[in-house]
């Protein structure tokens, strides 16, 4: 179905070899059978970004322990450590942009379009859900906070986990 093809488009960020290959495995279980949302939910594994995508509408939502358990999926290593980070890190850059795009009075196809997300016009729709119960001055700090993580980070032996931790932890107590 056109719901269950867009699904999968968003579990694998757009990314078509990772769509093809999804599909190769989705059709081979299927068997000439429809693929269904069920399938798609037992067998496509979620990519990091998308379990990012969960801490931000955690913390977006002020949900501690919704955020926690999305860290907590990400599996933070030292190996991987840049990578997550950098996820995280675009996923509120893109909320920001939202934000500001929604303050301005800009829709959602507009912004995509004015940021550069061609194809991925769902990055931006999500960043709009995500960011509307933040105000830009509370994403604003969120990314100040994101910062000085990735410094302390960069530049000191630290545990990742740990950092984003305390970094997701600051980030929910902007609220207040």
């Amino acid at each position: 179905s056109l719901n269950n093809a867009q699904s999968l488009a968003e579990l694998c960020l757009c990314d078509e070899l990772v769509i093809k290959s999804e599909l190769d495995k989705l059709c081979a279980y299927a068997n000439g059978r429809e693929i269904t949302a069920d399938m798609i939910k037992e067998l496509v594994s979620q990519r990091t970004d998308m379990t990012v995508y969960n801490l931000a509408k955690a913390v977006a939502s002020f949900n501690a322990k919704a955020a926690f358990e999305a860290i907590d999926e990400m599996n933070i290593t030292k190996d991987n450590r840049t990578l997550v980070f950098h996820a995280i890190f675009s996923t509120f850059t893109d909320m920001y942009r939202a934000a500001c795009a929604r303050k301005s009075g800009i829709s959602i196809d507009k912004a995509a379009a004015d940021f550069g997300y061609y194809g991925r016009t769902f990055i931006m729709k999500n960043a709009f859900n995500y960011s509307s119960r933040m105000s830009v001055e509370m994403l604003r700090k969120c990314i100040i906070i994101l910062r000085d993580t990735a410094v302390k980070m960069n530049s000191t032996a630290c545990e990742p986990r740990y950092e984003i931790e305390q970094a997701v932890t600051r980030m929910l107590k902007v609220k207040q």
